[in-house]
Protein backbone atom coordinates (compact mmCIF):
# COMPACT_ATOMS: atom_id res chain seq x y z
CA UNK A 1 0.00 0.00 0.00
CA UNK A 2 1.53 3.49 -0.68
CA UNK A 3 0.27 4.36 2.27
CA UNK A 4 2.27 2.45 4.81
CA UNK A 5 -0.94 1.62 6.82
CA UNK A 6 -3.85 -1.09 6.77
CA UNK A 7 -6.83 -2.37 8.28
CA UNK A 8 -6.25 -5.42 8.99
CA UNK A 9 -9.15 -8.42 10.49
CA UNK A 10 -11.23 -6.76 13.13
CA UNK A 11 -10.05 -3.09 12.73
CA UNK A 12 -6.66 -3.76 13.83
CA UNK A 13 -3.77 -1.26 12.71
CA UNK A 14 -1.03 -2.18 10.74
CA UNK A 15 2.05 -0.70 9.84
CA UNK A 16 5.43 -1.32 7.54
CA UNK A 17 7.83 -0.70 9.80
CA UNK A 18 11.82 -2.17 8.57
CA UNK A 19 10.88 -5.55 9.01
CA UNK A 20 7.58 -5.65 6.77
CA UNK A 21 3.94 -5.33 8.29
CA UNK A 22 3.61 -5.05 12.49
CA UNK A 23 0.88 -5.03 14.25
CA UNK A 24 0.39 -1.92 16.80
CA UNK A 25 -2.09 -0.21 19.31
CA UNK A 26 -4.21 2.02 17.90
CA UNK A 27 -4.93 4.06 20.66
CA UNK A 28 -3.02 4.14 24.32
CA UNK A 29 -3.47 1.50 26.55
CA UNK A 30 -5.15 -0.78 24.00
CA UNK A 31 -5.65 -4.00 24.79
CA UNK A 32 -5.46 -5.83 21.65
CA UNK A 33 -1.68 -6.08 21.91
CA UNK A 34 0.23 -8.52 24.20
CA UNK A 35 2.50 -6.59 25.73
CA UNK A 36 -0.91 -4.08 27.07
CA UNK A 37 -2.20 -6.96 28.17
CA UNK A 38 -2.12 -7.15 32.36
CA UNK A 39 -0.34 -10.80 33.10
CA UNK A 40 -1.99 -13.70 34.20
CA UNK A 41 -1.90 -14.40 37.99
CA UNK A 42 -0.39 -17.44 39.00
CA UNK A 43 -1.69 -20.28 40.82
CA UNK A 44 0.27 -21.25 43.77
CA UNK A 45 0.28 -24.78 42.66
CA UNK A 46 1.97 -23.38 39.77
CA UNK A 47 4.52 -21.86 41.87
CA UNK A 48 5.03 -25.48 43.69
CA UNK A 49 5.37 -27.45 40.38
CA UNK A 50 7.67 -25.38 38.89
CA UNK A 51 9.88 -25.09 42.03
CA UNK A 52 9.67 -29.32 42.30
CA UNK A 53 10.64 -29.63 38.70
CA UNK A 54 13.70 -26.99 39.16
CA UNK A 55 14.58 -29.75 42.15
CA UNK A 56 14.04 -32.50 40.01
CA UNK A 57 16.38 -30.83 37.23
CA UNK A 58 19.15 -30.00 39.68
CA UNK A 59 19.35 -33.40 40.90
CA UNK A 60 19.31 -35.22 37.68
CA UNK A 61 22.14 -32.26 36.68
CA UNK A 62 24.02 -33.24 39.70
CA UNK A 63 24.04 -37.01 39.20
CA UNK A 64 25.32 -36.92 36.04
CA UNK A 65 28.24 -34.41 36.39
CA UNK A 66 29.05 -36.95 39.15
CA UNK A 67 29.27 -39.92 36.61
CA UNK A 68 31.07 -37.58 34.59
CA UNK A 69 33.77 -36.52 37.51
CA UNK A 70 33.89 -40.59 38.17
CA UNK A 71 34.12 -41.85 34.77
CA UNK A 72 37.07 -39.21 34.01
CA UNK A 73 38.79 -39.97 37.10
CA UNK A 74 38.82 -43.94 36.27
CA UNK A 75 40.76 -43.29 33.21
CA UNK A 76 43.11 -41.19 34.28
CA UNK A 77 43.56 -43.74 37.54
CA UNK A 78 44.06 -46.08 34.59
CA UNK A 79 46.65 -44.29 32.39
CA UNK A 80 48.88 -43.82 35.66
CA UNK A 81 49.40 -47.74 35.90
Amino acid sequence: MATGRKLGLYGCAWELDAGGWAQRATRAGDKRLRANKPALPVCSETQKKAEHDRELWAEKVFARAAETMIAHESRLQKQSH
